[in-house]
């Protein structure tokens, strides 16, 4: 099994004690299973959505003379004796999609401070995903699993986030405190093919409430950190003054001029402690990403590198890639970040800058601009993350 992680609810998998779900069509002269909600996975992920119960290989139904699955990759369901291929998590009792066993799933939690923007941002570069990267690297990127987001399908989130920005050009609600630190992920897969085969992926995106990380002692409770094979680290530049000043953003007394810093040393003692990393620098690559980018674009100018996007190519650009870093980390320092910098750079062994616009120009009362949206750079932060992992290909300096 390439990878041992549920990307739903973040707990370690051993091959042998992942379970079956019954299929519902039910054995001839038996009755069929029933849907009901299951306390376990509600427990795990927050899901409340009725599902097939789920058995494992020992529990399965057998004939005395032979047993009805082979290579363990079918089971009878136990009370209605019908065959079943679809494969759970063991903890949470959520389906696996069906190659999961076979692939590789970089895990990424993404997190930041209230107001970051993390749902929209996670909505447009869903979008982003789905048609411009799949166009991009010849790939099919599509959502999988029975909940997406806190929705009860795939197509709900689809249609209750992606529609609403960018058919309805309305902002998405804010993300909702967690259940016991648990919500549904948003969980793509990405098949790709290769040389004497394809390529499957499961990238995994859970997105926390900015208040889940308010403090210390709930930051501590997100376990999914513990799992997390990478960080997408978003970060509000109007939580440092001078950014405010300069985009002519008004005090509103909801913002302090350590707030940047406060969120960011809470995400570091969270993956700290999930990870037992005390005393070391963190070893997952964090892409540390600047929203709302878009405020500042009549201060740098239309020939400023922030936004000049060079050709798109079936690669992630490292020597682009570092360049862009250091001209976000001179803003930075500008916008008198440096304590900012100087933690990163102190308690993390890989991480990057970003400047990303998810709508290309800032709302006005809650509603997005008539000429719609135009996402600048959103999906280069993703891309630097998988090619750590080999998901796509990284063009090196020469």
């Amino acid at each position: 099994m390439a990878k041992t992680t549920c990307p739903f609810c973040y707990r370690p998998i051993k091959a042998r004690d992942i379970l079956f779900v019954c299929s519902g069509r039910s054995a001839p002269g038996m009755p069929k299973c029933r849907r009901a909600v299951d306390p376990r996975r509600t427990e795990e992920t927050g899901y409340r959505g009725a599902m097939r119960p789920v058995f494992t290989a020992a529990e399965a139904w057998r004939e005395r003379r032979f047993a009805p699955f082979g290579g363990g990759d079918l089971a009878n369901c136990p009370h209605c004796r019908a065959s079943s291929g679809v494969r759970a998590c063991p903890h949470c009792h959520t389906p696996l999609p069906p190659e999961f066993a076979e692939a590789t799933s970089p895990l990424i939690a993404m997190v930041g401070a209230f107001g970051a923007g993390k749902t929209v941002y996670l909505v447009v570069l869903s979008h982003v995903l789905r048609h411009q990267l799949a166009a991009r690297f010849d790939a099919a990127i599509r959502l999988t699993g029975d909940a997406q987001g806190g929705e009860t399908t795939g197509v709900e989130w689809w249609q209750n986030n992606v529609r609403a920005v960018f058919d309805e050009r309305r902002l998405s609600p804010q993300t909702g405190g967690a259940l016991d630190g648990r919500r549904e992920p948003v969980v793509f897969e990405w098949r790709k093919r290769r040389r004497g085969g394809t390529r499957t992926s499961y990238l995994s995106f859970y997105d926390t409430a900015g208040e889940d990380f308010g403090g210390e002692d709930r930051a501590r409770d997100l376990k999914y950190l513990a799992s997390a094979d990478a960080l997408l680290l978003l970060l509000d530049p109007f939580m440092l003054k001078a950014a405010r000043d300069e985009a002519g953003i008004p005090a509103d007394g909801r913002r302090r001029d350590d707030d940047l810093l406060v969120a960011v040393e809470s995400v570091t003692t969270a993956l700290r402690e999930a990870r037992g990393r005390m005393g070391k620098r963190i070893d997952i690559p964090v892409a540390a990403t600047f929203s709302k980018i878009d405020a500042f674009f009549g201060l740098l100018g239309p020939d400023h590198p922030i936004r000049r996007v060079g050709p798109p190519g079936e690669f992630y650009d490292e020597a682009a890639g570092a360049d862009l870093h250091e001209h976000v980390r001179a803003l930075l320092v500008d916008w008198g970040g440096h304590t900012v910098d100087g933690h990163l750079r102190t308690n993390y062994r890989d991480f990057r800058y970003f400047p990303v616009s998810a709508l290309g120009e800032p709302p006005v009362g809650g509603a997005i601009s008539d000429r719609g949206v135009r996402p600048l750079r959103v999906e280069e932060p993703l891309l630097w993350l998988l090619s750590k992992f080999g998901v796509v290909a990284s063009r090196k300096p020469r």
